[in-house]
């Protein structure tokens, strides 16, 4: 049985990501007493908010177009669409598997981290492959890149407090 199910929907989950990543970055900076880790966390929450507002135009495209909706026949991106969002956390959607108390180790927050952005790629990898627009597919793939680097940077300044 083939499912339609609303881009539209599915960039409103993206946007919600990184609002997600960007507050927890924000978080984690205000109770880090490390200033380069501090700076580095600032840093990516202004990453995070510049991806939002780029889902959210390719969103309001979507939502001004007369179709929102993309065919799956075999179900296969739909499903794994939802499994990578209904699996990663907060309502349904892609966010950092801890939540900020305020006594949390810069090791746990790079970790968190480090596992969020994962979580993120994979996400955005389903929506590319979702949608037919070449442009929009070169945006997500920039998107995808960033959060390759975040995850790289990440991972470096891990193993400097393992």
């Amino acid at each position: 049985m083939s499912e339609q199910f609303s881009i539209v929907e599915i960039f409103e989950m993206a946007e919600q990501i990184e609002r997600n990543g960007a507050n927890f970055y924000r978080k984690a900076a205000d109770i880090t007493s490390n200033k380069t880790i501090r700076s580095l966390l600032k840093t990516l929450a202004d990453t995070e908010d510049e991806h939002e507002k780029l889902f959210l135009k390719m969103r309001d495209r979507y939502a001004r177009q007369n179709e929102p909706h993309v065919f799956d026949p075999d179900n296969e991106t739909a499903a794994y669409l939802k499994g990578i969002a209904s699996s990663s956390g907060w309502e349904g959607k892609v966010a950092p598997a801890i939540e900020l108390r305020g006594n949390e180790t810069v090791g746990r927050i790079l970790t968190a981290a480090i596992q969020a952005e994962k979580d993120s790629i994979s996400f955005y990898l389903g929506i590319k492959n979702a949608i037919s627009s070449e442009q929009d597919r070169q945006i997500i793939d920039k998107i995808i890149k960033e959060e390759m680097g975040h995850v790289s940077i990440l991972q470096k300044q891990m193993a400097q407090w393992s």
